[in-house]
């Protein structure tokens, strides 16, 4: 008589259960690591747009602009020279780069000190057309703003033009997120 060696229906079925039962106590975690995932993604992509018009700014020795498409940063942001010096892009001026916004479940808001966009001077310091000083935050906030467990980080622009990451809620205008 041949021996059948195989899976038995009841160690089936318990093999199963404990699988959807470790499957559902995970989907929160892997929920929130691809939350912190897709926000760290969009602050970086902002920061770079930022050190790259900095450094474009220093090396053309003429104003760099980042500006938000349609003035909102969840549409985007163009970074472009801007040879007229109004902070916005006229026919002619040369478009460096374009990008989309971050991930549509992702909101992004800006200060009033950055407003709806970074102009870099050649010696790599933020000015508004006017000649004032411009540093503020970018706030990129991931959830709804009643959620308890609402993410965010801040791409903060100092006095200097230097831009940097913050995760921490104090620095971004009182904890906006």
């Amino acid at each position: 008589m041949r021996r059948q060696e195989g899976v038995s229906l009841p160690g089936l079925m318990l093999t199963l259960t404990l699988t959807a039962i470790l499957t559902t106590l995970a989907a929160p975690v892997f929920s929130g690591i691809a939350a912190d995932a897709r926000l760290q993604n969009g602050a970086e992509r902002l920061y770079t747009a930022f050190w790259y018009a900095r450094s474009e700014a220093i090396m053309r020795g003429r104003t760099v602009v980042v500006a938000a498409l349609d003035g909102d940063w969840e549409s985007g942001w163009q970074v472009f020279v801007d040879t007229s010096r109004d902070g916005r892009r006229q026919h002619g001026e040369a478009l460096l780069r374009r990008s989309e916004g971050p991930d549509q479940r992702i909101a992004v808001e800006a200060n009033a000190g950055i407003g709806s966009a970074v102009h870099y001077q050649p010696d790599g310091r933020t000015r508004r057309p006017s000649g004032s000083l411009q540093m503020g935050t970018v706030v990129l906030c991931h959830g709804a703003a009643e959620d308890p467990d609402r993410r965010g980080q801040g791409v903060i622009i100092n006095a200097a033009g230097r831009p940097r990451i913050t995760g921490d809620p104090q620095r971004m205008d009182d904890g906006r997120c």
